[in-house]
């Protein structure tokens, strides 16, 4: 009788579903255990060879010319023209023509905020004194990295640890305290004479 079972489960391995065969493989049948992961394997390889195929079919990415850029970023746009032109040259209209050449977005509030954020990169980098100091660059190295998706409340844990850090350089920074002053009798008995005449 138990022959004539396993010949039928390889008569009607092919027809069987997935469930039907885990069911046999919890009685024991050794075949249905060995036609499963045939055809986990079957199902391996033919995901390979659809990868492989597309792949095949996909162009190489193109890199994108600075002209493609300006039309895609408009703060990228305002850069080009003012390492073009000069920063006194570009305004508003400047960008708005620049723009619509591009066949972009004209839309006036996205543009001044374009602007706006160039001439603030323009006019920090003419400052000549130092606003941070040179520990910044190691501190920075230190830090946890926040999670852009979650809100700070959530990263409590790694705010603090960013503040302590910070904390640590302010505290190497700040010069030794001042040794107290401590004036002698003689000093003071001479301060109280003097103080009587």
């Amino acid at each position: 009788m138990k022959e004539q079972v396993e010949k039928q489960v390889i008569q009607y391995a092919e027809g069987l579903t997935l469930q039907e065969l885990l069911s046999l493989v919890e009685a024991g049948d050794k075949k249905a255990t060995a036609e499963i992961i045939r055809r986990q394997e079957a199902a391996t390889a033919e995901i390979e060879s659809l990868k492989i195929k597309a792949n095949s079919k996909r162009a190489p990415k193109a890199e994108k010319t600075p002209i493609d850029l300006a039309r895609d970023n408009a703060y990228y746009r305002c850069a080009l023209l003012v390492k073009q032109f000069g920063f006194e040259s570009v305004n508003m209209q400047t960008l708005t023509v620049a723009s619509a050449y591009l066949d972009c977005g004209l839309a006036q509030g996205n543009l001044r905020q374009a602007c706006n954020r160039v001439s603030q990169v323009i006019k920090a980098q003419a400052v000549e004194e130092c606003v941070f100091p040179a520990w910044i660059l190691t501190a920075g190295e230190e830090i946890p990295v926040l999670d852009e998706n979650l809100k700070l409340e959530e990263e409590a844990e790694k705010v603090d640890q960013i503040k302590s850090i910070i904390q640590k350089y302010l505290d190497e920074q700040l010069p030794p305290p001042l040794p107290k002053i401590v004036i002698p009798d003689t000093a003071a008995a001479q301060a109280k004479k003097a103080s009587k005449k």
